[in-house]
């Protein structure tokens, strides 16, 4: 019985050993993906939002200027009835 006793003992360590630096190599390869990933990336979501920064500075530039304002009133323009849907029936 010593000898099978010897060997279970071996046949465990050895077991415990094999999967305990299968974990060890298993964290240091997730360490290195995230040091790697830190240093590689810029920021898009700063990048994209600086964009849309310039776009709406682009276009408010203009929005107190008076000569930019168009004139909105116009007593002879009917180009409003031209859009009006025709509707079927007798109103005039």
């Amino acid at each position: 019985m010593g000898v099978l006793n010897k060997a279970a003992d071996v046949a465990q360590k050895a077991s415990v050993l094999g999967l305990m630096s299968l974990f060890g190599f298993q964290v240091y390869q997730i360490a290195v993906k995230a040091t790697e990933y830190e240093k590689g990336t810029k920021n898009e979501h700063a990048e994209i939002m600086a964009k849309i920064n310039e776009k709406v500075e682009e276009d408010s530039r203009y929005k107190n200027s008076i000569d930019k304002i168009p004139d909105r009133y116009d007593p002879d323009d009917d180009s409003y009835l031209k859009k009006v849907p025709k509707l079927p029936g007798k109103r005039s």
